[in-house]
């Protein structure tokens, strides 16, 4: 990772920085006691928690590589500025009943502010999902 492509996704001054060292240094600590204890073992076959951390390592890694190519795209393309279209949708009624909307459609467009209004479950936030 180069520094600049940090300084692009997380800023100069993240406390998230030393957290994600002081992980890092861990995860080397751990892995090298357990690879001084599966010497000791006959079998070669690593534990869950071992298997899980390589899994969270491999997730993290992705996340960071996918940061880093948002935040190029940005800086290259600049801001998206058209519009999101959402055509013909109907939203059923979650607690079953009528359709809370039939062959609706929006436009939402950048820049411009929305509000979502309606009475305690009435599915506003079933509709955003």
């Amino acid at each position: 990772l180069k520094s600049n492509d940090y300084d692009l996704v997380y800023g100069e001054h993240n406390k998230r920085n030393t957290v994600n060292s002081i992980i890092e240094e861990n995860t080397d600590a751990t892995t090298t006691t357990t690879k001084s204890k599966t010497k000791q073992k006959s079998n070669n076959k690593p534990t869950a928690s071992q298997i899980a951390n390589s899994q969270i390592a491999e997730i993290e890694a992705e996340l960071h590589d996918a940061r880093v190519a948002a935040v190029k795209a940005r800086a290259k393309y600049g801001a998206y500025r058209g519009s999101l279209d959402a055509k013909a949708f109907t939203l059923p009624n979650p607690g079953g009943g009528a359709p809370l909307l039939e062959d609706a459609a929006c436009r939402l467009v950048w820049g411009k502010r929305y509000g979502l209004i309606g009475r305690n479950g009435m599915g506003k936030s079933t509709m955003l999902r």
